[in-house]
């Protein structure tokens, strides 16, 4: 899912996870999308993308997940399993075996 401006990242947001939801309150501050984009927290963003929203991967910085993050991430959205870094793809294999060595196998 991608968004055409911050107001119906915000909308989607509510409907999705509510109007108290944190990131929103953080977020909701930034002047537009390209803003909320590059500055969303680390904790958000990983939300966001296991949630679909593509444009949150854009300036990610894969380095700062760990292996939960990735375990939850890629059992949602294996499609970011190229930026998995070799040791924890290691570990979500040894793990979770069989899902994790298909998704790795596809990548």
């Amino acid at each position: 899912m991608e968004f055409k401006n911050k107001e119906e990242f915000i909308a989607e947001v509510k409907r999705r996870y509510g109007e108290d939801d944190i990131c929103i309150k953080l977020l909701d501050t930034q002047p537009d999308l390209e803003s909320i984009l590059r500055g969303c927290p680390m904790e958000c963003r990983i939300k966001y993308l296991e949630s679909g929203f593509t444009q949150f991967a854009k300036h990610c910085d894969w380095s700062r997940l760990n292996r939960d993050d990735w375990y939850y991430l890629l059992g949602f959205q294996p499609q970011y399993a190229k930026h998995c870094p070799e040791h924890h793809r290691r570990y979500l294999i040894e793990e979770a075996g069989e899902m994790f060595e298909k998704i790795f196998e596809e990548d």
